[in-house]
């Protein structure tokens, strides 16, 4: 009996599979598709919400080192940019000029561009607050790319995020004065 059941596993491994064209024939090795799985919008805001920020600390454009520890004790926004989306191009222009106003909200920005690509962008844009480049690691890691560009993390005064708000929020630009009004506070609410 156990050489029937020897033999029987033998002729088994030898049988090619019934999904054969799933092997690499290089390798030699079956190919399996990665199913990737992002959770909906809601569960990604709600993850964040209500939870300390994750620190960092890198170096902006001006070579200032940026740490999210040196900013306890103020309102940090955490905006998360593409230089060459339009959306965040009309985005910068409001956030210079609430900057200005509000001097209790900090903003630090990050953009996935390299340093000199954000060189030559700083040659033609004013930008009021510091930028982070090559700062896509930032968002993969801890500030759910999975939102978009352009994207906005809230850090209160002790480190927790207090609102997330994703590209989604800002499909329609005549909304981005009141929402970016409503992180300000400068509406009263």
């Amino acid at each position: 009996m156990c050489k029937f059941i020897f033999g029987f596993a033998l002729l088994f491994m030898a049988l090619p599979p019934a999904d054969a064209q799933l092997r690499d024939s290089a390798t030699g090795f079956f190919l399996v598709e990665e199913e990737t799985f992002t959770p909906p919008e809601v569960a990604i805001i709600e993850h964040h919400e209500g939870r300390s920020a994750m620190a960092f600390m890198a170096n902006d454009m001006n070579g200032t080192e940026q740490y999210l520890g040196d900013y306890v004790g103020s309102n940090v926004l955490l905006w998360f940019w593409k230089a060459e989306d339009q959306k965040c191009l009309e985005l910068l222009h409001l956030l210079n000029q609430f900057a200005s106003l509000d001097e209790t909200t900090r903003i630090i920005s990050f953009v996935e561009e390299t340093r000199s690509e954000m060189n030559l962008f700083l040659s033609e844009h004013e930008v009021a607050f510091p930028i982070i480049p090559n700062a896509n690691v930032f968002g993969e890691m801890a500030y759910a790319a999975d939102l978009g560009y352009p994207r906005f993390f809230l850090v209160n005064e002790e480190g927790v995020i207090d609102k997330v708000l994703p590209s989604s929020a800002f499909q329609d630009p005549s909304d981005y004065v009141q929402r970016l009004e409503s992180i300000f506070n400068l509406t009263g609410q």
